[in-house]
């Protein structure tokens, strides 16, 4: 699972991980293409093979990469087309993403179009300026990375204030606090109101690091303002 994997840092030694006990082995995760590892290691991840047809790597497909929350990797998933999508002169080319691969949003970083307003419950909030289909991307969560501990700290002081813009991706290690780093995502709004709720968050692990990417969890109109359950 996403929220309980570690900052992941890349295994060195000589022979197999098995026998080596390296840190990959010892954190029950795969080895990834910057370990100093064999690349004939059996416990490296490959990428994913999906052909350039239909919406490849989408959630109609059985794409391993998508299966395991991981945006598909240009260096390794080498036929569904994500090196096409994520080359920067194609970034603004939205012909180049049909037949090609669809699971490579938070690299590729195309957020939607929105706006900070007044909100209808709080403070400010954040709008959206278009219409946004169920599942599409939004936008990425930013802010400061720091560890769990400073965030508690930063918790009790945020407390007796009105704002709160920390957000827990692994509560054994790291959060990501926008207070004073960040993007405008951090004006979405809190609800608990179901019918309220058109954002959802996910976890995604994105070139061996964890993000976190802003979802559509129903249509938006234009118009709209985002809310999404902070949990």
């Amino acid at each position: 699972m996403l929220h309980q994997r570690k900052i992941f840092r890349p295994c060195d030694h000589e022979g197999p991980c098995e026998a080596a006990q390296c840190s990959c082995y010892k954190e029950g995760v795969q080895c990834e293409k910057t370990c100093a590892c064999s690349a004939r290691c059996r416990r490296r991840y490959r990428g994913c093979k999906c052909a350039q047809k239909g919406k490849p790597c989408s959630t109609k497909t059985k794409c391993p990469c998508k299966e395991l929350n991981r945006e598909c990797d240009p260096d390794l998933c080498s036929t569904c087309g994500a090196i096409d999508v994520l080359d920067p002169v194609n970034r603004y080319d939205d012909d180049v993403v049909n037949g090609r691969c669809h699971n490579v949003f938070v690299q590729r970083n195309r957020p939607k179009h929105t706006k900070i307003g007044i909100s209808q419950i709080s403070g400010c909030g954040l709008y959206a300026c278009e219409d946004i289909k169920t599942g599409e991307y939004i936008s990425e969560y930013k802010g400061e990375i720091c560890s769990h501990g400073e965030a508690e700290r930063r918790g009790v002081l945020y407390s007796y204030r009105t704002n709160n813009y920390l957000f827990t991706v692994n509560p054994d290690v790291f959060d990501i606090d926008s207070m004073r780093y960040g993007n405008k995502t951090r004006f979405i709004n809190n609800s608990e109101i179901d019918a309220n709720i058109n954002v959802y968050a996910q976890l995604l692990f994105c070139n061996t690091v964890v993000r976190i990417g802003m979802f559509a969890k129903k249509d938006i109109k234009a118009g709209d303002e985002l809310f999404f359950n902070y949990g």
